[in-house]
């Protein structure tokens, strides 16, 4: 056996794929950018599992618009300036790919405290930031909800790359779910494998002019798993059915992520010893928690009853996406829905 079939299939697509030469380029083009992520440290992640290299690495060498490396670059400009910036290394120094999604939130809410209010912290220890409204202190901890949506968005976008008309699927608000932790690279490996051989992408790309959806790969062991398949040109050509696309109670999905995300921050980073306080999570990886947003707002459904943990005074919710600005329309009180408290009204709006 060869090295090369040693190697597992996501590092050699990886490989493959980033252009260090591209990378280069917008380091030098993006200082702020470049002072977060020096291409030494980029570089040596190169042979680090699950995914061979670090998030921002792969954005800067296979990203081919300029619009978000503006917008990052001056998020970078505005957050480093800010007292304690390096208590946020540990976010630009992991190389796990979905720390790249809590770092951008974590930007986007520190430039909204900016524009509202003073005195705007990294804090050391305990919440993520503290701001000063109307000189009164309050802080706000971050929280971007991924469980296995890191790893799904990792497999898509490595994908559109061998080919993009390559897809990935799940049934929406039902249980899924991807390995963990040390589990993931070999999932990553077993399921990339048959993508490395450009006659598997050949062939599926000529079923795909007869008939499509054309299914790529599945996996047999989940009802509700992943399945990538690759679309066609024609649309006269598409087949309904072929990729199962089915739905389950997004109200009941809505109070699920809702509850998890309260959960799984109500004893982390000593909230209870910083009041007041807010949680603010952002929903923008779960195209579930999407769906089912969308579908209560549409449809005027209310929000479901949610009791609020403990050590957490104030839960907002966005789907903000990664080239948006935050602001108070955009950041979703769940509860307590009714407050008196200043700071909180000008922090968010109530969810409608």
């Amino acid at each position: 056996m060869t090295e090369s079939e040693n190697t597992p299939a996501q590092k050699q697509l990886v490989q493959k794929f980033i252009n260090w030469m591209r990378v280069k380029k917008r380091l030098k083009k993006y200082p702020a950018i470049n002072d977060a992520f020096p291409l030494e440290y980029l570089k040596s992640c190169k042979n680090k599992q699950p995914y061979y290299c670090h998030y921002m690495s792969w954005r800067l060498g296979t990203w081919h618009t300029e619009s978000f490396f503006e917008r990052l670059n001056e998020l970078l400009e505005l957050s480093k300036n800010l007292p304690n910036w390096s208590s946020e290394k540990p976010l630009l120094t992991s190389p796990e790919f979905s720390d790249f999604w809590s770092l951008v939130w974590q930007l986007q809410v520190a430039e909204y405290l900016c524009d509202i209010g003073t005195d705007v912290k990294w804090l050391k220890q305990g919440p993520d930031l503290s701001v000063s409204i109307d000189s009164e202190v309050r802080y706000v901890e971050c929280y971007s909800y991924r469980k296995s949506f890191g790893l799904l968005n990792f497999i898509g976008e490595l994908l559109r790359n061998v080919d993009d008309s390559i897809s990935t699927s799940y049934g929406y608000c039902m249980p899924f779910g991807l390995p963990q932790n040390s589990d993931r690279s070999l999932f990553l490996d077993h399921v990339l494998t048959k993508f490395k051989d450009p006659c598997f992408i050949k062939e599926s790309r000529q079923k795909a002019l007869e008939r499509y959806p054309v299914v790529m790969w599945k996996d047999s062991e989940s009802k509700n798993g992943l399945v990538i398949y690759m679309e066609g040109p024609d649309p006269d050509a598409y087949a309904p059915g072929i990729v199962s696309r089915g739905v389950g109670d997004p109200q009941n999905y809505l109070e699920v992520v809702l509850k998890e995300a309260l959960r799984n921050k109500n004893k982390s980073n000593d909230l209870k010893s910083h009041r007041p306080n807010l949680l603010v999570v952002n929903y923008l990886l779960s195209r579930d928690a999407q769906l089912a947003t969308s579908r209560a707002n549409a449809l005027k459904l209310p929000i479901p009853e949610i009791q609020l943990n403990l050590n957490i005074d104030a839960f907002a919710i966005s789907g903000l996406g990664i080239n948006d600005q935050l602001d108070r329309s955009k950041l979703k009180r769940i509860v307590p829905v009714d407050s008196d408290d200043l700071a909180l009204n000008l922090l968010t709006s109530v969810y409608s």
